[in-house]
């Protein structure tokens, strides 16, 4: 199996919609006429959720009229969320065809479907016309791609001059020791590429952006996974995703804990 293959089948799940669906109707919403709110516990596939959302997006400066790139996509939330709150208009991609479906149906209920696209594309292998886009980000997407500089480097082209970059990703923590897996993006290491925070600066750089803020999310981070433990079990991603999605939000916040992972954010200009 190919890194892409591998990477795909742990992501995706049979029957997603429907059980978003079941999800939703569990916690009293209707799944053809759902608001933001009632949303995010499904589709914000990140550390955080809407709140790391929000607090990420809005360092970014994006604005009515922009086009912007989502790279790994997901299920459309932060897409979503860009669209609603900014006015920009948002392409996504993702590697599975699943996940992009959902995406563009659940943006098609929210009354979005013309403000968001959502394509099935390789982020190791972007195919976009250079100086296309008036911004870019991805979110938890980094830690599954070995070669980052390569796609910093199209990222780079993609972008007008100018143009904002934003990257919400896991890294190598200050313990400098291996998470215990499984990780919500990854069974085994043998799909997870971390690096650490001066090796994300340096790439940046090597690629032609200008660093523009640098922000460990780690006390964040552990301050979302106590209230979410505080919640209980309500439906989420994590009830529709199956056992082994729920242990490995457990490892990872152990893992953030132990500092063998840190969430950081990367704000860049295009140079």
């Amino acid at each position: 199996m190919t890194s892409e293959s591998a990477i795909k089948a742990y992501y995706e799940r049979a029957d997603l919609l429907d059980l978003i669906d079941a999800g939703l109707k569990e916690a009293g919403v209707d799944p053809l006429r759902p608001g933001p709110d009632d949303l995010s516990p499904f589709d914000e596939f990140h550390i955080g959720g809407k709140r790391a959302t929000a607090d990420f997006i809005n360092r970014l400066g994006f604005h009515a009229g922009m086009t912007v790139l989502d790279i790994g996509s997901g299920l459309g939330g932060p897409a979503r969320y860009v669209a609603h709150e900014t006015g920009a208009n948002v392409v996504g991609i993702d590697l599975s065809p699943e996940y992009c479906a959902v995406a563009t149906e659940l943006s098609r209920r929210m009354g979005m479907g013309s403000r968001t696209q959502f394509r099935v594309g390789n982020a190791e292998a972007l195919d976009f016309a250079d100086a296309s886009f008036n911004g870019a980000y991805t979110i938890h997407t980094g830690m599954n791609i070995l070669d980052k500089t390569e796609l910093y480097k199209a990222v780079h082209d993609l972008l007008k001059p100018g143009a904002m970059f934003g990257v919400y990703d896991v890294l190598a923590g200050p313990a400098g020791k291996p998470p215990a897996f499984p990780m919500p993006w990854a069974g085994t290491g043998e799909t997870s590429h971390l690096v650490t925070p001066p090796d994300m600066e340096m790439m940046l750089t090597f690629c032609g952006f200008e660093l523009v803020a640098k922000v460990d999310q780690s006390a964040q981070a552990l301050a979302s996974f106590e209230a979410a433990a505080k919640i209980g079990d309500r439906p989420s991603l994590a009830r529709v995703m199956g056992p082994e999605f729920a242990q490995s939000l457990q490892n990872l916040a152990a893992s953030v804990k132990n500092g063998a992972l840190a969430p950081w954010i990367f704000v860049a200009r295009r140079v």
